[in-house]
């Protein structure tokens, strides 16, 4: 049950991010999906990641994994998120003050850029140079 707790929390957090990034995600087959979503972690973590996929506000679990990471892909940004990491996108999402514990989140794949100081910030205010 917890576990679909976090899962269910890193879907809601996947979704508001793909929200706030305002772009479209060219329709690609779950198998490619997964290969994406994985490509945010090394392969050591990749290798036991859960990978879920948000469509017209649902989540769908494509792979179970076994290690805590899932990974997914919002918007554009590719990301493997510890159980920590979620429950921090979890708090993101509610306007929550984050919990004290230290997460991580593998996107080793790039980003599209974020403001450091607003996690609120809407991508046109951003003001950063894209570097590919």
């Amino acid at each position: 049950m917890r576990a679909l707790k976090i899962i269910s929390a890193v879907a809601a957090g996947a979704f508001f991010i793909a929200a706030a990034a305002r772009t479209q995600q060219r329709q690609i087959s779950d198998s490619e999906y997964i290969a994406q979503a994985l490509s945010a972690a090394p392969a050591a973590v990749a290798k036991g990641g859960t990978v879920i996929r948000m469509e017209n506000g649902s989540m769908r679990t494509l792979r179970v994994g076994d290690n805590g990471f899932t990974c997914m892909i919002a918007g554009t940004d590719k990301m493997c998120n510890d159980r920590n990491s979620t429950a921090f996108l979890d708090a993101l999402m509610k306007h929550v003050p984050p919990p004290d514990q230290v997460g991580i989140s593998y996107m080793l794949a790039g980003d599209e850029g974020a403001s450091n100081t607003d996690p609120y910030a809407a991508p046109d205010s951003l003001q950063f140079q894209k570097t590919k």
